[in-house]
């Protein structure tokens, strides 16, 4: 038995000899996949968070409310906990659900998976017509996402009433100015 083994040595070492050039290449493909895998490792970014839409605008009466979906997709390697808040001065009036669900603000995003959340905004009844901006931040381990969100309150506006005689006041040669006369009262005062 050692004989043959040492005879299997001698052939071995004989071919290595012959050989020696390949050795040489096949470690250095070898070391060089391992250097690429390490390399890759270290400098490829983490995991990207997609975030649909990049903008949320809406228009609304105080007093009511509206619900919105986004969606976040996790790329990359692993599950993601996700951070999902609002900053800015109307904060308050956003909140967030999954599923019709209220949540505190964390969800996990699976990989290659689509999440949808609602944006819940919900507009106080005193709320002063007028532009109200925030923000809506999508935070996780290796960055943020942010989403502006612009509110436009509606006003209240009266629409003034014309009476109900000048329904039936038909500008004609003969009353001309006067119809005139009268509709430029109600405009001016």
């Amino acid at each position: 038995m050692k004989k043959k083994l040492g005879e299997r040595r001698k052939i071995f070492k004989k071919w290595r000899k012959e050989h020696e050039r390949l050795w040489g290449a096949i470690i250095l493909i070898i070391a060089g996949i391992i250097a690429g895998i390490i390399i890759f490792l270290f400098l490829c970014p983490g995991p990207v968070i997609v975030v649909e839409p990049q903008k949320l605008g809406v228009s609304i009466s105080p007093g009511n409310s509206t619900m919105k979906t986004i969606l976040i997709e996790a790329i990359g390697i692993g599950d993601r906990e996700v951070t999902l808040g609002a900053n800015g001065p109307i904060a308050r009036w956003i909140k967030f659900s999954e599923n019709n669900e209220k949540f505190k603000n964390n969800i996990t995003v699976e990989v290659d998976k689509t999440q949808y959340v609602n944006v819940n905004l919900s507009i106080p009844a005193n709320t002063t017509p007028g532009d109200y901006r925030a923000a809506i931040e999508i935070t996780h381990n290796y960055g943020k996402a942010e989403i502006p969100v612009l509110v436009k309150i509606e006003g209240n506006e009266k629409k003034r009433k014309l009476p109900a005689n000048l329904l039936f006041i038909a500008p004609t040669a003969a009353f001309g100015n006067k119809v005139l006369l009268i509709l430029s009262n109600i405009v001016h005062n």
